[in-house]
């Protein structure tokens, strides 16, 4: 039967994997630890739920779900949904359940409610807090005085900031010191370090939205995390724990659903009225207008090319996932069994 002490020294060999993966130097070697990593916390849970049910059995208070507000973003970001859609995936690997609030009563940030063990949702702000760090430095990045200008309108540039953005955060100012546009220097700076990186200036400032790129740059971002998620959980392989009343997903589904009754599914599926225009249509498919298969217009099909196929699109996708491969998936999780801990991702954000 684990105890509290091998629990504590399990946590102990996580933490050093970890540390000797940051500090690598190869690839393949970091990945290997982190990968260890992870399958010493799949197993790290099956001893806490062992714990857990040998409490049980003892009569003895056992550890249960909590709730706890998490920020997740500021109404005002402009990439409000996807730090929201990476909170979800976040919460869901981590195995507890949330419900997207407003903060009250000033209505300016998401908070998560957020119900779990507390080393899981620990957990899941460490992941989250990474994944955020990493998205915000590529997606706003600042200028970095030991760069030249090229070197900085190509790091801006490639984050799908508007070239007079970039001009302004540069030199504060919209013409440059020999009267030409500052735009347009800008545009000269990025192209030339993008040859000397040997690379395409795909952001050259014709045909290329910035709003756009930096959309495509979110969801792809977000979506490489999400895939690495499941990579991540699959590796480390099952976590089932030792038999309890009610499994470790259930207690916590219990626990969110006593804190939010009003968000528990409803044991009775009312069965759906049949269409009254599909019943009437002449359509040759046999469904009204609202109900028939949709046809791509010509539109649809612009926004596919300029979203999915256009060379913006094309190096904002691969900017996206470039960035989400630096994101710290396997973290250590801290458990309740551990004693207090330093100030949560929430606190830091909100000042607490």
């Amino acid at each position: 039967m684990a105890k509290a002490s091998d629990l504590n020294s399990m946590m102990q060999q996580i933490a050093a994997l970890l540390a000797k993966a940051e500090s690598s130097e190869f690839p393949p070697e970091a990945e290997a630890m982190r990968a260890k990593a992870e399958q010493l916390m799949a197993k790290y849970r099956v001893d806490e739920e062992a714990v857990i049910a040998e409490n049980y059995a003892r009569g003895v208070a056992e550890v249960t779900p909590e709730f706890r507000e998490v920020f997740v973003a500021r109404c005002s970001s402009p990439f409000r949904d996807r730090y929201t859609q990476l909170w979800w995936s976040i919460a869901d690997h981590a195995g507890v359940r949330m419900t997207l609030r407003y903060s009250v009563p000033d209505y300016e940030t998401y908070v998560a409610h957020t119900v779990g063990y507390d080393g899981d949702i620990r957990f899941a702000e460490l992941l989250y807090a990474s994944a955020v760090k990493v998205m915000q430095e590529k997606l706003e990045p600042q200028v970095d005085s030991t760069l030249t200008d090229a070197e900085n309108c190509y790091r801006l540039r490639s984050a799908g900031i508007e070239r007079n953005r970039v001009a302004f955060l540069l030199w504060g100012a919209s013409m440059a010191s020999d009267g030409a546009p500052a735009h347009g220097k800008v545009a000269k700076l990025y192209k030339e370090e993008c040859v000397r990186r040997g690379e395409s200036a795909s952001l050259n400032g014709r045909s290329v939205n910035a709003k756009t790129y930096r959309e495509i740059y979110g969801r792809e971002f977000v979506g490489e995390v999400q895939r690495r998620l499941r990579r991540a959980r699959d590796g480390a392989g099952s976590s089932a724990g030792t038999v309890v009343p009610l499994s470790r997903p259930e207690r916590v589904d219990e626990a969110f659903y006593a804190r939010f009754p009003e968000l528990r599914p409803s044991k009775t599926v009312a069965e759906a009225k049949p269409c009254e225009a599909c019943a009437k249509t002449k359509h040759a498919s046999g469904q009204c207008q609202d109900h028939r298969p949709r046809k791509a217009t010509r539109a649809d099909e612009e926004y596919y090319r300029r979203n999915y196929e256009s060379p913006a699109a094309r190096r904002a996708a691969h900017s996206g996932r470039a960035a989400a491969a630096e994101v710290e998936i396997t973290g250590v999780k801290k458990s309740t069994t551990l004693g207090e801990s330093g100030p949560t991702w929430t606190e830091l954000q909100l000042g607490s």
